[in-house]
């Protein structure tokens, strides 16, 4: 059976976005010492999603230990010191295991409709397909390939190893339905088994990030690559759709001396050495933060966003870019969080009696000339995310200061977003979420929206297990957490 992902409500394009997902790959690379990485899950656990197995039919509602993971890390099976990194796909997710006996594995699991998982799950012998699917497993074919990243498209996937080789499987989900892998008869449009890409043999790439079909990869020497689904110009060159082997090819682009990658639904971003930040693809909702002057629904090439410029921001420059369907978050070395694009469903994080959402809330009534339609608040520019203060003893859960105070003292570490919702982490270890949350990912106690960052709590943050990353799916959200080893 085919699983179906939830339709998003906005046109773009003149047709219907289709999923209510992102593959962000902020995954977390944590500082391990004395230390045991393991996972917390929460969301929807339709088609095996959590990966805990086909026994768990109620949403999980709030950050739970990953059992099944727990149970692998008790049996020595993912290396001394757990789990190396994570990623949440539309509907599927990857883990990389620490170093121990074996290589770094590659595990998966979710739906493999479109073998994004890179394994068989149906017609295995003795053992039930949904089973398979909702329970992590290593990725065999992977053997011998040291991994150390991995990434997720919709149904596209990706390791990277040591050495900055590729290998790919699943496939690209085109507008017009079709499926593809590489756009040419010489493979399968689907893929099972991971595959190494002939174009990027001889170049070593460092850094990947994913949108929900398209690719970006920066490589050791600060040039970026890019391939997929190019038509919204998120690709940050010209493609024609047909033939789609064009796209689906990696072409480098003109960018140079690139350090840091970030990928929406469908735009895309790049950080230079300088600071400069590069965005290009959809940008109907400001989502690419060029400011309501920029007036384009589409950028071709990549566009320096004047805004996120570091003499704008006392020389601070931008770290780390995570991206929903319509909405950008953008981490400064300083710990500061700013976001722009569609702010209806609250997932750029901004109080409503934040002057920047009076503006825009202004213009588009203006806009709209006083005619009874719906309208969408978009912040044009990157504006900063106000956060409670740091918890304390006497007060675990500050409330959001009013607008006209003072932003408060906490410094955010780790960003990761999806279609319309959010989340950081603080350097104290502290989650926050808001945005839509229909399918309980924003981990708040169920279904809930938030419309400013509120903390996440769990039992198990107040066990030891200390949140220092999070990696946000479809209709999931994987943790990564510490504990004393």
């Amino acid at each position: 059976m085919s699983k179906k992902r939830p339709a998003s409500t906005q046109q773009y394009s003149n047709k219907r976005a289709r999923r209510d997902s992102l593959p962000l790959n902020h995954a977390a690379q944590p500082l391990r010492v004395g230390h045991i990485v393991t996972v917390l899950v929460h969301g929807s656990p339709d088609f095996g999603q959590l990966g805990l197995g086909m026994d768990i039919i109620d949403e999980v509602t709030r950050p739970r230990l990953h059992k099944k993971i727990q149970e692998l890390q008790e049996r020595g099976q993912l290396g001394k010191h757990g789990v190396e990194q994570i990623v949440a796909g539309g509907m599927h997710s990857l883990l990389v295991d620490s170093e121990g006996k074996e290589l770094l594995r590659v595990w998966s699991w979710g739906v493999n409709d479109s073998m994004a998982l890179g394994r068989p799950t149906q017609g295995v012998e003795g053992v039930d397909s949904e089973e398979l699917e909702s329970s992590p497993a290593v990725i065999s074919s992977l053997h011998g390939f040291r991994a150390v990243r991995v990434a997720a498209c919709d149904s596209y996937s990706m390791a990277l190893d040591e050495t900055g080789t590729i290998r790919a499987w699943g496939t690209f989900k085109l507008p017009d339905g079709q499926c593809t892998f590489d756009g040419t008869e010489d493979l399968p449009k689907i893929v099972l088994e991971p595959t190494s890409l002939p174009t990027l043999a001889n170049v070593e790439i460092c850094q990947l990030a994913c949108g929900e079909n398209h690719v970006l990869a920066l490589t050791r020497t600060g040039f970026v690559y890019t391939w997929g689904d190019g038509t919204c110009h998120q690709l940050g060159r010209k493609v024609t759709d047909h033939p789609w082997e064009v796209a689906m090819k990696p072409e480098r682009l003109e960018l140079r001396n690139i350090v840091t990658l970030g990928a929406g639904y469908r735009h895309s971003f790049a950080v230079d050495n300088t600071g400069t930040v590069y965005g290009w693809g959809l940008n109907k909702s400001c989502q690419l933060g060029l400011g309501s002057q920029a007036g384009m629904d589409y950028v071709l090439y990549p566009t320096p966003i004047p805004a996120l410029d570091p003499a704008k921001h006392n020389g601070n420059k931008v770290v780390a870019i995570a991206a929903g369907e319509f909405h950008s978050l953008f981490l400064f070395n300083n710990g500061e969080v700013w976001s722009c694009g569609q702010s209806d469903q609250f997932a750029v994080g901004l109080a409503h009696d934040r002057p920047e959402y009076l503006a825009a809330k202004h213009a588009a009534e203006s806009s709209a000339g006083g005619q009874d339609v719906q309208i969408d608040i978009c912040i044009p520019e990157p504006v900063r995310v106000a956060f409670p203060p740091p918890p304390t003893e006497e007060d675990p859960t500050p409330t959001l200061p009013p607008a006209d105070t003072p932003f408060s003292s906490t410094r955010i570490s780790h960003i990761s977003a999806d279609a319309r919702y959010s989340f950081a982490c603080s350097d104290q270890g502290v989650l926050y979420s808001w945005g839509a949350g229909e399918s309980a990912q924003l981990g708040l106690g169920g279904p809930s929206s938030a419309e400013t960052p509120t903390r996440v709590q769990s039992k198990y943050f107040r066990m030891n297990y200390r949140p220092i990353g999070m990696s946000c799916g479809g209709q999931v959200v994987l943790v990564i957490a510490a504990i004393p080893a």
